[in-house]
C-alpha cells in the first residue's frame, strides 16, 4: 500500500488500485475485478464441495443398505419395544437370528445411541429405552461398541479384506464385540461386505 496516494496492489493481477473494496477477515487484497472474479470460483468450489458430500451421503447410504445389520438392528428395536427388556437369548428366541446377527444389530443401534446394558451380577440385559430402571447398573452400549469399532477400522486399514475369523485374530476381540464393532461401522457407512464362496468378507468403503 502506497501511503502518499492511498492506493494497493491487487494480489492477482499486481495493479495499483485506489477504489477499496469491503472485505472479511482473511480475505486476499484484490481490485474489484478479480475480487469479483475470486469470489465467483469460491462459490463454485463451495457448490462442487457441498455435491460431492451430498454424492458421498448418497453413497454411505447405499452402503449401508447393502449390510444387513440395519435390518437385524430394526428387528431387535421391535422385539425390545415389546419385550422391554431381555438378554440376548430372549432377544434371539424372539427374532430368529444367530448370536453374530443379534450382536451385529445392537451395534448398529448402539451407533444409533439407542440401545443400553443393564447388568445384575452375571446376568446381561438390553433395553431401548433407558427409562427402566432394573437392574441398577445400566451404561449405553456404544461406549463400548465404538471402541471395538475403531480397533476394527484399524485392522481393515491394514489387512484390506478379511473374514470374521481374520478380524477376531487381529483385533483379540471376543465374538460378542467383534460384531458389535462390525454393526457399528456399518452403521456409519464404513464397511461393505462381499462372499467369496461360503465366507463373508469385510472390507472398508473407499
Amino acid at each position: 500500500m502506497c501511503e502518499e496516494c492511498d492506493s494497493k496492489l491487487c494480489q492477482f493481477c499486481e495493479h495499483s488500485f485506489r477504489r477499496g473494496i469491503v472485505r472479511q477477515p482473511g480475505e486476499p487484497v484484490l481490485c474489484k475485478n478479480c475480487y469479483k472474479e475470486w469470489k465467483e470460483e469460491e462459490r463454485r468450489i463451495q457448490e462442487r464441495e457441498k455435491k460431492e458430500e451430498q454424492i458421498n451421503a448418497i453413497k454411505r447410504e447405499e452402503m449401508k443398505r447393502k449390510t444387513p445389520f440395519g435390518d437385524y438392528g430394526k428387528k431387535i428395536q421391535v422385539a425390545l419395544d415389546k419385550l422391554g427388556m431381555a438378554t440376548q437369548l430372549m432377544i434371539r428366541n424372539d427374532v430368529k437370528l444367530s448370536s453374530e446377527e443379534v450382536y451385529g444389530g445392537l451395534g448398529w443401534l448402539a451407533c444409533e445411541g439407542k440401545i443400553y446394558i443393564h447388568r445384575a451380577g452375571k446376568l446381561i440385559m438390553f433395553s431401548i429405552s433407558d427409562s427402566m430402571n432394573t437392574p441398577p447398573e445400566k451404561i449405553s452400549l456404544d461406549e463400548f461398541a465404538g471402541k471395538n469399532a475403531y480397533k476394527i477400522l484399524d485392522a481393515l486399514l491394514k489387512v484390506g479384506v478379511a473374514t470374521p475369523l481374520m478380524l477376531r485374530n487381529e483385533t483379540k476381540l471376543c465374538m460378542e464385540a467383534m460384531f458389535t464393532g462390525l454393526g457399528w461401522l456399518a452403521c456409519e457407512g464404513k464397511i461393505t461386505l462381499e462372499h467369496d464362496g461360503k465366507l463373508t468378507k469385510y472390507k472398508l468403503i473407499s
